[in-house]
């Protein structure tokens, strides 16, 4: 599983992924209510296409570390911090 961000309006329109879980933390992720907000959400799939064409890795900003670490949660692969 993926879990990709999207936001309103913006560009480019490749999936922004974030990072790799296991179907089950996916779900939970991203049924917290601390995952969203009126500018974003974050959401999962299973199919997200081709890297680069379809979607690209974005660098986790540590927004979401307490979610993370409240749900006993590593994702499997992620894009290194900036």
């Amino acid at each position: 599983m993926y879990v990709f961000i999207v936001s309103r309006n913006a560009r480019p329109l490749l999936r922004r992924v974030l990072w790799q879980v296991q179907r089950e933390e996916a779900k939970r992720i991203c049924s917290d209510p601390r995952t969203a907000s009126a500018s974003y959400m974050l959401c999962w799939t299973s199919d997200p296409g081709t890297a680069g064409k379809d979607w690209t890795w974005v660098a986790d900003n540590g927004m979401h570390d307490q979610v993370l670490r409240d749900l006993g949660i590593v994702p499997d692969c992620e894009m290194e911090r900036v």
